[in-house]
């Protein structure tokens, strides 16, 4: 994740990114137990909490799938640089 952060935004803007990233991450696992519970405990199943969480995971990889190429280099300050092929 880190490097993926650092390929799409550079080094000077990936610290903040990664941050952000982290806290997403953060409220979801935070959130998601509960409102789990709760959509278990009004439907009598985990059934559609995970088919929930299966729907939205397909939605995030579909959203993956339309990031831009990062380029086969990696970015700093939003210039190239240029790997030594060895």
């Amino acid at each position: 994740m880190t490097a993926a952060i650092a390929d799409y935004l550079g080094l000077a803007r990936a610290a903040s990114a990664f941050a952000t990233v982290t806290l997403f991450f953060a409220a979801g696992q935070v959130a998601g137990p509960g409102l789990a519970g709760m959509l278990a405990r009004a439907s009598g199943s985990f059934s559609h909490a995970y088919l929930l969480s299966a729907g939205l995971t397909l939605l995030a990889c579909v959203a993956a799938l339309a990031l831009p190429h990062s380029g086969s280099g990696r970015t700093v300050a939003g210039k190239a640089v240029q790997q030594a092929a060895q």
